[in-house]
């Protein structure tokens, strides 16, 4: 996962958060960014190829003479969508027409961690994981994955809406101030698992729960 700061930035920012009076915390966020693309043609055309089986995807061969079985279709052959661009020469300001592949920009999204500095208990509620990361915490602590956890969810807390509970669990990030009826989502499940709070307040800071003494 991208990290939108490096190792002079987080000791920088601890020593600010130190300075205030705060914490320095890790946060997980989805960001837009900008991707060029470029831009093809298409020509049907047609090829003869060695057939595949549609159910193993491995190639046909007859069964008599062991020679390939093959086939003609008609694919779609792409070739660069060509278009001219003006371009100005940097030394002596003329402007010139070449050609080049088209191509257009687009806006796509991705979950980077960002620092922030947060000043009450409270801040931890703006803390995020991935779904993977909660779940390999899980995995490694107990063994368990969320199918587990639904089952054992379902069994321990009588009238749960687990449709509702699945929304939660489908979303691309968690956060630990999600609310699920009269408390904290996870706040609710970690007790379920012999959680603190506290010990969910290290999950989201450490990626990984820590360990309890259950005798």
């Amino acid at each position: 996962m991208e990290r939108l700061f490096d190792e002079i930035t987080y000791s920088n920012k601890a020593i600010e958060a130190n300075e205030q009076g705060k914490i320095l915390v890790i946060v997980q966020k989805e960001v837009e960014y900008d991707v060029e693309v470029l831009e093809w043609n298409y020509v049907e055309k047609e090829i003869t190829r060695q057939k595949i089986d549609p159910e193993t995807g491995e190639p046909m061969f007859d069964p008599e003479t062991g020679e390939p079985i093959m086939e003609t279709v008609i694919i779609q052959e792409p070739y660069p969508k060509m278009v001219e661009e003006t371009i100005i020469d940097p030394e002596t300001g003329e402007e010139s027409t070449i050609l080049v592949q088209a191509h257009h920009t687009e806006t796509r999204t991705k979950i980077v961690e960002d620092l922030e500095i947060v000043d009450n208990p409270e801040g931890y509620d703006k803390l995020t994981l991935t779904p993977a990361d909660v779940e390999r915490a899980l995995i490694k602590a107990k063994g368990i994955n969320f199918d587990d956890l639904k089952q054992l969810i379902s069994t321990q807390m009588t009238g749960v809406d687990m449709k509702a509970l699945g929304a939660e669990f489908g979303a691309n990030l968690f956060y630990r101030g999600a609310m699920f009826g009269n408390g904290r989502l996870f706040d609710i499940v970690g007790s379920l698992l012999g959680y603190t709070p506290d010990d969910i307040d290290y999950l989201f800071l450490n990626k990984e729960l820590p360990v309890v003494n259950e005798e």
